[in-house]
């Protein structure tokens, strides 16, 4: 997730910069906000981060 903030939230960039697909980093930035409870979207969760 600080990845995906870091790179204003470009899942293209990410995945090059982690080395992995671009649908891995979706699963995983779905999986993050499952275990947070809500959206990456979401104003309360931005502040988590920053």
């Amino acid at each position: 997730m600080i990845s995906f903030l870091a790179l204003n939230q470009d899942i293209g960039q990410v995945a090059s910069r982690m080395f992995v697909h671009q649908n891995t980093v979706r699963y995983r930035l779905r999986k993050a906000a499952e275990l947070l409870g809500g959206t990456i979207a979401e104003a309360r969760m931005m502040r988590v981060y920053t």
